[in-house]
């Protein structure tokens, strides 16, 4: 009888994981006839442009502290370069001056935890990238507003300092999009601006920093509030009417970047991403660039209706702090858009040797993060050592992009059975990371009209 007992209530499970995730939504694209006949004849032209993309720079102030034991063990469960921070931005900054181009956007999590020193330093910098004739535009990310893990290291103590609120990062990043804002949600910190005549670039704030303690890790998952969402689809709606092309550029993924994302790492997509980016792509908004990941990749979505050319491409940017350090350039000539990526390969403190270093900086930060995994799953200290170098490896090949598919995922040559159960329990993790979705991640052209792709 209890065997029977178990079996509904693992039927009742499989159920409820397998409904599609927001099937309450009820879009005006769904549900307004008039919407649905103005969708089906939208006709925008992509102008001609170039942009450049970063993502992620978690900038940390070095006034806050670079020694002592407690920034080290803060390191030590970190895989960002944060002592290098703001050589990296810095030399960003360089970079981006010496390429002509038409705008830049920065995908969120500007500093390190939100730190009001640290904000006021990035604004300095991105303001040099405006001085030079590029407009600047931002959107948060979850680590930089009412943030309790603002802090400064002193010796073996952490000092807590001061924040910003959501209407102190409007204040400071005012000149970076909301100053030539068109519209503006009055329910986040979403924009939009008309950098080049004819588009209409969505800057768009799905962080939950209202619901972050004054003393606790910020909320690290992404969800838009029910009036952020009528207000998008709403914008979305005038640009249609106004035959205006649109794109967006958010922290938080809009679609999964590998097979089992939605399963172990939810909270780098959106909530409910699935009708969301159904919704985006309907009004035509067929490309959003993300960060958070840290990964480099692309992946693209195309749906089976009778709206036309249904499909979106999430073009993630991994992060300036994290390995391989890139940045991307965004050209749109005749309806084609071209992608191409780059690397901070030098900054002053490593003029020679920083990809490398970056590299093992962030395989020995996960070596870490892994082993304390697998501890908390019982696996024995011989088998860590044969499974975390292995796992950690395949971590750095999804971060790096343009995942090239291994003969094994795992080898578990010398492997105690429980670190096998353990290792093939978090298998879809491991495949998924070096499995490639389509298309290719780091340089790539899309034909902005069908979707279509060339590139390696």
């Amino acid at each position: 009888m209890k065997f029977y007992k178990w079996m509904i209530v693992l039927l009742a499970l499989c159920f409820l994981l397998s409904c599609e995730p927001g099937n309450t939504y009820d879009f005006l694209y769904q549900t307004d006839p008039a919407v649905k006949a103005l969708i089906q004849n939208k006709s925008a032209h992509y102008p001609d442009m170039t942009f450049l993309v970063l993502a992620d720079p978690h900038y940390y102030a070095p006034e806050l502290g670079t020694t002592g034991s407690a920034f080290q063990a803060y390191l030590n469960q970190d895989r960002k370069m944060l002592k290098e921070s703001s050589e990296i931005l810095g030399a960003a900054v360089a970079r981006i001056e010496s390429i002509t181009a038409d705008f830049v956007l920065i995908c969120g999590d500007m500093t390190k935890d939100g730190e009001l020193i640290s904000h006021q330093q990035v604004a300095a910098l991105i303001a040099e990238i405006e001085a030079q004739g590029k407009p600047v535009y931002v959107v948060p990310g979850n680590h930089d507003i009412n943030n309790g893990e603002a802090m400064r290291f002193d010796g073996d103590d952490t000092v807590r300092v001061a924040t910003v609120t959501a209407d102190t990062y409007k204040q400071m990043y005012y000149n970076f999009g909301y100053a030539d804002a068109i519209a503006q949600d009055p329910n986040s910190l979403s924009y939009i601006v008309e950098p080049i005549p004819g588009l209409w670039l969505f800057g768009l704030d799905a962080c939950r920093y209202n619901e972050n303690s004054a003393d606790g890790h910020p909320v690290t998952g992404g969800r838009f509030n029910a009036e952020t969402l009528a207000w998008i689809e709403k914008r979305l709606i005038a640009a249609v009417q106004n035959q205006k092309a649109v794109m967006g550029f958010l922290h938080h993924g809009v679609l999964e970047h590998y097979s089992a994302n939605e399963k172990h790492f939810p909270e780098y997509i959106l909530e409910d991403f699935a009708p969301v980016s159904k919704m985006f792509a309907a009004y035509g908004m067929h490309f959003v660039f993300t960060g958070h990941y840290h990964a480099q990749d692309v992946t693209r979505k195309s749906w089976r209706s009778a709206i036309p050319d249904h499909f979106l491409f999430d073009i993630e940017t991994g992060s300036l702090v994290t390995y391989p350090v890139p940045w991307r350039k965004v050209t749109v000539r005749d309806q084609s858009m071209t992608i191409s990526s780059e690397s901070i390969t030098s900054i002053t403190s490593r003029p020679s040797d920083f990809l490398a270093f970056a590299e093992q900086f962030v395989l020995e930060g996960m070596a870490g993060t892994i082993n304390a995994r697998l501890i908390e799953y019982g696996v024995p200290e011989a088998d860590q050592e044969l499974l975390t170098p292995q796992i950690a490896r395949a971590y750095v090949t999804h971060l790096k992009g343009d995942e090239q598919t291994p003969d094994q995922y795992l080898d578990f040559s010398g492997v105690s059975l429980m670190g096998m159960l353990v290792g093939l329990f978090q298998g879809d993790l491991i495949r998924g990371w070096y499995t490639d979705k389509i298309p290719a991640d780091n340089d790539l052209v899309i034909d902005m009209v069908s979707g279509e792709v060339d590139g390696p």
